[in-house]
């Protein structure tokens, strides 16, 4: 099995001076990064994340090959890691950094190669400060970019406010408040700034004639005139505005009329509804009145079965259906009902 070889090591060719082999990572074959070695016989070093990714990759039948020729085999409980000090020889070791645009002239130690490259290197790729801006470019190339970037902010010559370089023409145009814009009206110049006041009293502009029914639109300084000489024709303007409005009120006199009717209509209905409800609450009290309660029925039926009446009753009569229609009668309720009251008498009495 071949272990894919990530480069995490340092590449060697910006060393100045020739790295020794043992600095060499066996497995991506860069100068070792963060460097941890090897718990087994030949004690091998591989730079830490050379090291994880392989220990994932390898199977108890994984041979590594080895710099130095010499060659490890065994199983993931023998090829355990421990990191190195061994990178803490490159601390001192010169570099020089390598660009993509061209070589970089500083040289330093291994512990100042982040720090130059991410702060002091002339050929960093650094990002545009403007607002807007996402060009990219080396640090030696800023200043120029900054002086002829398009999202420079620069003052604008009317009003002076700082306006991007390439939306100031359309700033000019359309928003400016200092430039002079003709009025649509009079076309006499006027600040942008004070042109909407100028408009609410310029002579020119057209408004609506103020009588109803007239669709004249007259100059504000002509107006006056219009509504002298045009009386006739205001005149029977406002007499088909009259009309119209009549008729308009006089159906909504109608219609009104008509919800007044209806709604009186309901009113009427609900004042039979609520006399009828209070005749049927009269019946259902006179008809409570006049019920028998449920202890008085029971003393008549206690009083009946004492004196025998009920035993003297059924002997005189022939059937037993004479016998149901008479105790019916006689009780004014259902045999059966009579039954369970008799039935609960006699418990009582019991």
């Amino acid at each position: 099995m071949e272990v894919d070889a990530p480069q995490e090591g340092f590449p060697a060719d910006i060393f100045a001076q020739t790295v020794p082999d043992v600095m060499v990572c066996p497995i991506c074959h860069g100068v070792m990064r963060q460097a941890v070695t090897f718990m087994c016989r030949g004690s091998h070093k591989a730079c830490e994340t050379c090291c994880q990714q392989w220990v994932k990759q390898m199977t108890p039948a994984t041979v590594l090959l080895i710099a130095s020729s010499a060659t490890l085999s065994g199983t993931n409980s023998q090829c355990v890691a421990r990191r190195s000090d061994s990178f803490l020889l490159l601390v001192d070791h010169p570099v020089t950094p390598t660009v993509a645009q061209r070589p970089c002239e500083w040289q330093g130690k291994l512990e100042d190669l982040a720090r130059h490259q991410t702060q002091e290197c002339s050929q960093r790729v650094v990002g545009c400060s403007h607002p807007g801006c996402t060009h990219r470019c080396p640090a030696c190339a800023l200043p120029g970019h900054l002086d002829a970037c398009e999202w420079k902010p620069v003052p604008c010559e009317k009003c002076l406010q700082m306006i991007a370089r390439k939306e100031l023409p359309a700033h000019l145009g359309t928003v400016c408040p200092a430039v002079e814009a003709p009025c649509p009206d009079c076309h006499q110049p006027f600040q942008r700034s004070a042109l909407d006041a100028h408009r609410a009293q310029c002579p020119e502009a057209p408004l609506p004639c103020t009588i109803p029914g007239c669709d004249a639109k007259i100059t504000r300084c002509r107006m006056a005139d219009h509504l002298a000489t045009a009386s006739a024709q205001h005149l029977a303007c406002l007499q088909v505005a009259f009309e119209r409005t009549k008729a308009e009120s006089d159906t909504t006199k109608e219609a009104l009329a008509q919800s007044l009717a209806a709604q009186q209509r309901l009113q009427d209905e609900v004042d039979d509804l609520t006399v009828e409800i209070i005749d049927l609450e009269e019946e259902v009290n006179v008809l409570r009145q006049q019920a028998p309660s449920r202890n008085a029925l029971v003393e008549q039926i206690r009083a009946l079965l004492i004196s025998g009446k009920c035993i003297d009753l059924a002997s005189d009569c022939i059937s037993l259906k004479i016998v149901r229609q008479s105790l019916e009668e006689y009780f004014g309720m259902d045999l059966t009902a009579l039954k369970g009251t008799i039935s609960e008498i006699v418990k009582q009495m019991s």
